[in-house]
């Protein structure tokens, strides 16, 4: 079984990241990145980065919480892949989530 790291942390008031590596051997093999707003309330997803399907993608959510189809995202190894993905949130959750809100 693989060594698994899980956390969170808080953006701003309203935005949240929930992160999840898995290693072996020390090496990243696969990851999920999420960004996830309060709206009413609620936790609510806005945009996902991972490598489920063996490559980086991102997936938006619309406002109605439906997945879209996944886009490639940036990276090609796991680590660095995960690593762009959290500094992507970082640096834009505040337009994505206006986004989200638009969609």
């Amino acid at each position: 079984m693989s060594p698994r790291r899980e956390f969170d942390f808080a953006l701003s008031d309203i935005a949240l990241v929930y992160a999840r590596l898995d290693t072996e051997q020390g090496e990243a093999v696969s990851y999920a990145v999420v960004l996830v707003a309060e709206e009413g309330g609620e936790l609510r997803t806005v945009r996902v980065y991972d490598n489920a399907h063996g490559q980086p993608e991102m997936h938006r959510y619309n406002y109605a919480g439906e997945k879209q189809p996944a886009e490639r995202a940036p990276g090609t190894a796991p680590s660095e892949a995960f690593n762009m993905a959290l500094e992507l949130i970082e640096k834009g959750f505040t337009e994505m989530i206006e986004g989200w809100r638009r969609s």
